[in-house]
């Protein structure tokens, strides 16, 4: 065990050296915000501009061999509250997604709790880049609420927003990107083409529902590599792809105090933050995390009203 400080109070990290296997991934929730298998589309930006980004220096893309990191993402400290003045009376079932300051499991050992929609990055490769993935994150709407409420982009990847209500009655979303997209209102029907969305500013945005679902928000941040996940049912995730030696791996949650720092500091690669991770050529890597949660005062509960979050600069 190794205690680190990447968010507010304690964060105990745990790392395994042990190594299996990368064919077979091991098991993840369904319901997720993913780069999904469809076929490739084409970049959501002009690839200069997503170049200028990504890659800076011109850099190659990285081919050389590749290993995997999984985990568990853990909670440990105070227990989420509800989050105040949301209205679920029309959309009961959301109210478990979208209720509280953040989603957790039932107890396991030790008191520690499974972490929902925590991010876990990679960096710490030099000398190549990795490539945007063409395919783009699917986040899905069924029973009034999203499928995560942490969603990862690429920049340069599209975002689409399919909706899975399989009935129209007050079942449109008017989507929108706080950020990133301007002019009017795209609406996702039931059952319809899902809605294309271009994120065209690095750091992090807000996705939500204009047609009065105040509770219907996700924060989605758009990054410049792609070697990250969010955490999903039972905590896990799996990050696929990544160069073998020794990275550094960080793990945030949006709801925890400094998530905007941590987040541009993992984006940037700062040596000074995560944990030493050792990849292996077609292995898996286990690394899990704990985070422990300080409850902040109750005046600073986000709540229906909550503003954008503030964009922090990226270099």
């Amino acid at each position: 065990m190794v205690l680190c400080a990447l968010l507010s109070g304690a964060c105990k990290t745990e790392s395994s050296n042990q190594v299996a296997d990368a064919a077979t991934p091991s098991p993840t929730a369904s319901a997720t915000a993913t780069a999904t298998a469809a076929p490739t589309v084409a970049p959501a930006l002009p690839t200069a501009e997503i170049q200028a980004f990504v890659n800076p220096h011109g850099l190659p893309p990285y081919a050389g061999a590749t290993g995997v990191l999984e985990g568990t993402v853990y909670v440990a400290g105070d227990e989420p509250l509800p989050i105040p003045g949301l209205d679920f009376s029309k959309c009961p079932d959301a109210k478990a997604v979208h209720g509280n300051v953040f989603r957790e499991g039932p107890k396991v050992e030790g008191g520690k709790r499974p972490l929902l929609d925590a991010v876990v990055g990679v960096t710490g490769y030099k000398e190549a880049y990795i490539p945007v993935p063409r395919q783009p994150v699917v986040v899905e709407i069924k029973d009034c609420a999203f499928s995560a409420r942490t969603v990862l982009v690429t920049f340069g990847q599209r975002l689409d927003i399919a909706n899975r209500e399989s009935t129209s009655e007050d079942h449109f979303y008017a989507i929108n990107l706080t950020r990133g997209v301007k002019g009017a209102l795209m609406v996702a029907p039931p059952g319809g083409e899902a809605v294309h969305l271009y994120p065209k500013i690095p750091g992090r945005d807000l996705l939500s529902d204009n047609m009065g679902r105040t509770f219907l928000t996700a924060d989605v941040f758009v990054t410049r590599h792609p070697l990250n996940a969010v955490s999903r049912a039972g905590g896990k995730y799996r990050i696929e792809g990544i160069p073998v030696g020794t990275m550094r791996a960080t793990a945030f949650h949006p709801a925890f105090a400094d998530a905007n720092q941590k987040h541009v500091a993992a984006d940037a690669g700062l040596e000074a933050f995560g944990e030493p991770v050792e990849i292996k050529d077609g292995k898996v890597t286990t690394y899990d995390v704990v985070l422990t949660y300080k409850r902040p005062p109750t005046a600073s509960l986000p709540t229906a009203a909550t503003s954008t979050p503030s964009a922090p600069k990226l270099r």
